[in-house]
């Protein structure tokens, strides 16, 4: 028992001295989180957009210092599509500021009736037609990453046909309309490259009078306001 014990000890002894000789355990390695950079607005964007629009259309007609003889509303309505140019750029704040122009072409029309002092007259239509329109505006919005809600502004055209007929005569002046708009929308940053949007807008076209050329002092008066919905995809450079 005695050789035993003794034989123990030794070995014990041995194998904490051959612990102790050996190199110490490597630390454990540390991994370095990746660095992702939050998406950026700043750049310039070019992109495509459709919608649908639906408005009010007021109109008359003057002759002969005897003003609104003949009037009539109607509430044009249709699906558009276009273009649309910009540029953002965005703070350290998250503070996104822009500028962007847009042309749309569509079939936004009514055909209503006519009343003449106020009296319906049966044989007569007045159709109100926005045949294309568009407008350069101010943007301004916050980024949360790569969703951006944002406000917008600014100057609005277009051209507007007011067509009256009655007993197979037809006057029909197209003119070139101009006031403002305003709306919002969200816009999200499918990819670095590639952004979606979603935006309303209410647009204010003023009122106009138009000669009507071969009837004397026939003038047509008419106004016209619109509210669309419109869904756009563009490239951002």
């Amino acid at each position: 028992m005695k050789t035993l014990a003794i034989a123990a000890t030794l070995i014990f002894s041995s194998g904490a001295a051959f612990a102790a000789d050996l190199p110490p355990a490597p630390a454990p390695v540390m991994k370095a989180e990746v660095y992702v950079p939050a998406f950026s607005w700043t750049g310039l964007y070019l992109g495509g957009q459709v919608g649908y629009s639906w408005g009010d259309a007021d109109s008359s007609l003057s002759l002969l210092g005897l003003p609104d003889y003949a009037t009539s509303s109607g509430s044009p309505s249709g699906i558009f599509g276009g273009g649309f140019i910009g540029y953002n750029y965005q703070f350290a704040s998250n503070l996104v500021i822009g500028i962007e122009a847009d042309v749309n072409g569509g079939s936004l029309s009514s055909t209503d009736s006519v009343a003449a002092f106020g009296i319906p007259v049966p044989s007569a239509t007045a159709t109100h037609e926005l045949e294309w329109f568009g407008s350069v505006r101010a943007r301004v919005g916050y980024a949360f990453d790569r969703f951006l809600p944002f406000l917008t502004a600014g100057y609005a055209f277009g051209s507007a046909t007011t067509t009256y007929a009655a007993s197979g005569v037809r006057i029909s002046p197209s003119e070139t309309v101009s006031g403002w708009t305003v709306g919002g929308g969200l816009e999200y940053a499918v990819t670095n490259n590639i952004l979606a949007r979603i935006e309303y807008r209410y647009t204010d076209y003023g009122d106009l009078s138009s000669s009507v050329p071969y009837y004397g002092n026939l003038t047509v008066n008419h106004s016209y306001t619109t509210n669309d919905l419109r869904l756009g995809l563009s490239y951002k450079f």
